[in-house]
């Protein structure tokens, strides 16, 4: 039930749902998210990501060894944490139980911060899971980067990813 809504409305004249749109007000991504529990029995969050290498010929995204980037700089805004999720793709990502590589931004009113890739660790409730993965090796794996805005229901606040590249310095 949570939500994420847009500052302008979506699409081009190829796809309704783009971006472009955004990202022209925005000069990033930016938004409101509206949080909402409903009937889960933890806390809501909504996600925006990003695919890394297109898509194979079945629609599915292409995994791919990024780990040349050295990790993930960007700056950002969030009102509350904001979480960078390494997806992995489907087969691997059922292997790890969907405990994915993350690393956790505090908010901010504005800040650039840089991650190695052996910053991203798996979240704390993967204690059980019994396949483990660095950061560095989930780095040659990723399919998707996404960023995650958890918090309790009723929570309302905006972001805005003004910029993100690799952490070659």
């Amino acid at each position: 039930k949570s939500v994420l809504e847009w500052p302008v409305e979506l699409g081009n004249y190829y796809d309704a749902n783009a971006l472009d749109s955004v990202f022209g007000f925005c000069y990033g991504v930016c938004g409101t998210f509206r949080l909402d529990m409903g009937d889960l029995s933890y806390n809501p969050y909504v996600s925006v990501g990003f695919n890394v290498a297109g898509f194979d010929n079945e629609g599915k995204p292409k995994s791919v060894d990024v780990s040349n980037w050295g990790g993930i700089c960007l700056e950002y805004k969030s009102d509350i944490a904001v979480a960078i999720v390494l997806d992995l793709g489907d087969s691997l990502n059922q292997k790890l139980g969907m405990a994915l590589p993350v690393v956790v931004l505090s908010r901010s009113s504005g800040s650039a911060r840089c991650f190695k890739w052996d910053d991203f660790k798996m979240p704390s409730w993967a204690k059980d899971v019994e396949y483990k993965i660095s950061g560095e090796d989930a780095a040659k794996h990723v399919s998707r980067i996404f960023f995650n805005f958890q918090g309790k229901s009723e929570t309302v606040g905006e972001f805005n990813i003004r910029s993100i590249g690799s952490n070659r310095w």
